[in-house]
């Protein structure tokens, strides 16, 4: 058997790999695609990471290639053409195949999808199956649900550019201390996100908005408002809402949920 399909396995295995150790993302991803009820983006989440995760181990550890081929290009198809219907659909400039770790554009990861399909035909071998591939499938699957489980909620490795601790660099972000939050005029729970836009501005706490595209016309009574180009935007943050607490330009805090009144006092008061 070539090395090459090992490739084509590796893919996979940074594409599971990179969802489950921050599950919680991958989540917001899809749930921010309003392509499913709420309640089911979970289960589907850790469905398409335990299916990378197989995949992986399969190549890696079965002779059936026939089998684990075919698969592997049905999947491989799959994500493809989700990605081309998100660009042309939901105007998406990520495909947030590889959690927050690393961003690419849907020609990037669909040129990579086709490459891997290009390999897995030329490698395609016929010859009887020496070993079941439904074993390391099934530990690969395991493997990548146990750890999405455990990352949920917080993640194992936070890679982030806005991870605790990073420095913010935007020139298109003035903010240096204070309050950042990012909203976009459609995403999911934004609105939300109103009442503590109201308290920061009634407080005269220091805060920016920054979205990707013109100001959405519920934000137009809070200022000041930032700009910045919609691949710099989801680069940084994944999927919106998200509000940063800066100091010096360094990331203190980040809130993936509506924080309460009391714990914005609290920390602009400790701030001071």
């Amino acid at each position: 058997m070539s090395f090459l399909p090992w490739l084509v396995g590796l893919q996979f295995l940074i594409s599971g790999l990179s969802k489950s150790i921050d599950a919680r993302y991958f989540f917001r991803f899809v749930s921010n695609l309003r392509l499913v009820p709420r309640i089911f983006v979970p289960t589907i989440c850790i469905i398409v990471i335990g299916v990378e995760w197989a995949l992986a181990f399969a190549i890696f550890f079965s002779t059936c290639d026939s089998l684990v081929f075919a698969t592997a290009i049905g999947a491989l198809v799959f994500f493809s053409v989700g990605t081309v219907l998100l660009y042309v659909i939901r105007n998406h400039s990520y495909c947030g195949c590889y959690g927050p770790s690393l961003s690419l554009s849907p020609l990037q990861s669909i040129s990579i999808n086709v490459l891997s399909i290009v390999i897995l035909i030329g490698c395609w071998n016929e010859s009887p199956c020496q070993s079941s591939f439904l074993q390391p499938a099934l530990i690969g699957s395991i493997v990548g649900i146990f750890l999405s489980g455990r990352s949920a909620q917080k993640p194992l490795f936070d890679l982030s550019p806005i991870r605790i601790g990073a420095q913010l660099v935007e020139e298109s972000i003035p903010m240096k201390h204070g309050f950042v939050v990012f909203l976009t005029s459609d995403c999911q729970g934004c609105d939300d996100w109103l009442p503590t836009l109201e308290f920061l501005q009634q407080r005269q706490m220091s805060y920016t908005i920054v979205t990707p595209q013109q100001t959405p016309t519920s934000l137009k009574r809070f200022t000041p408002i930032a700009h910045i180009p919609r691949d710099r935007f989801f680069h940084l943050i994944g999927t919106p809402p998200v509000m940063l607490f800066v100091q010096n330009s360094r990331i203190l805090h980040r809130w993936l949920d509506v924080p309460t009144q009391k714990e914005l006092e609290s920390l602009h008061e400790r701030s001071k």
